[in-house]
């Protein structure tokens, strides 16, 4: 609490000496991944003053952040040799590596000792076993977009079928990874051939990994949202079908009645989304963003109305309903805590004090970067 405390008022020095008494007493995972983060985000802070011109000097503050990175480097070492299986360590060592010290290397010494550590090959997992087997799906992941930012697709490809092999050939996160590999490629190369990729191969690649796992939520929304767009009706069914209260699926299906204009559709199968699972963020991010884009709508249309008609006082009509703020509201009282890309933004060190609404903000804000 007394940590806690310290770093929320921005004591971060005596933040990191409370941790350190702490881990002289009782070195929890928690209280090394704790140290690690703060360490993270002194040397964010300090970023983030060098760049608004608040710092001591760029060539100093360079220094300073090189050397945070690197103490929070060890501390993750020190960690890993306390709890060798701890999956997460593995994950912050390795993505500490690949974009503060820029190493490729190290980065993917870590994924490996990682996957070697953590793997569990349990057939009943527990709770606990089963979120450890998530992580270690994740560092799958992450070496595979390791290996693709440097290597290539080729070397891309190689990792993420060896983890099919090894994880096993049901397990729709590796499965999507997968076709969203090859897509990235696609439309890398312009659409062209050159690494073997085209729709097709896309297609097929869906078509298996839908006969793998027939009941995955994300597989089928994947797939309605990236078929061609006389296909989406019919794989809308088709994934009502599989995953009927699966709030994955009906997200997609709103953003597809969302492309397609057709507005109260949309706005309901976004209502429902929310309503099977209040605490997934993208669901009111999505939701937030088709609100915001209806209000400008509908006051773009009462303008054009306004000047045909020549009226210069208050609309007749009255204010264009604000169904953006409700949502907002929704998620104020919620605080959501899932979603890929809500937690993708809220995760982020510059994010942690961010507030609900600038959170809402700025994943609307990255949705907009996507298309």
């Amino acid at each position: 609490a007394a940590v806690k405390l310290e770093w929320e008022n921005g004591e971060l020095e005596r933040a990191r000496l409370l941790l350190g008494k702490a881990r002289g007493q009782a070195p929890t995972p928690k209280i090394w991944m704790k140290s690690a983060l703060l360490e993270r985000e002194i040397h964010s802070t300090l970023e983030t003053e060098s760049g608004s011109g608040t710092g001591s000097g760029s060539g100093g503050v360079e220094e300073l952040c090189k050397q945070h990175a690197t103490t929070e480097l060890q501390m993750l070492d020190s960690a890993i040799s306390a709890y060798p299986s701890y999956t997460k360590f593995y994950l912050m060592a390795a993505a500490l590596c690949d974009t503060m010290l820029h190493s490729r290397e190290k980065a993917k010494t870590y994924y490996i000792a990682g996957i070697q550590h953590c793997s569990n090959t349990t057939t009943k997992p527990t709770t606990d076993e089963h979120t450890n087997q998530r992580l270690v799906f994740a560092l799958w992941i992450q070496l595979t977009r390791l290996e693709e930012k440097y290597s290539g697709i080729v070397k891309a490809r190689s990792i993420i079928e060896k983890s099919k092999l090894r994880c096993g050939n049901n397990q729709d996160v590796l499965w999507l990874e997968c076709i969203q590999l090859e897509r990235r490629n696609k439309n890398n190369n312009n659409n062209t051939n050159s690494n073997g990729v085209d729709d097709k191969h896309i297609s097929t690649l869906m078509a298996q990994a839908l006969q793998e796992c027939p009941n995955s939520g994300l597989l089928w929304a994947e797939d309605v949202l990236t078929c061609p767009k006389p296909q989406q009706k019919s794989k809308s069914m088709d994934a009502l079908k599989k995953c009927d209260n699966d709030p994955i699926v009906i997200l997609a299906i709103a953003r597809y009645f969302e492309r397609d204009n057709k507005i109260l559709k949309a706005r309901r199968w976004y209502e429902r989304a929310l309503a099977l699972d209040p605490k997934v963020g993208d669901a009111y991010s999505y939701l937030y963003r088709f609100e915001l884009k209806q209000k400008q709508n509908l006051e773009r249309i009462q303008k054009q109305q306004n000047i045909q008609t020549g009226q210069t006082g208050p609309d007749s009509s009255g204010p264009v309903p604000d169904y953006a703020s409700e949502v907002l509201r929704a998620c104020q009282s919620v605080v959501p805590n899932r979603g890929t890309l809500w937690c993708q933004i809220s995760k982020r060190t510059e994010n942690r004090r961010c507030s609900v609404e600038e959170l809402l903000h700025k994943t609307v804000d990255y949705l907009d970067t996507l298309e």
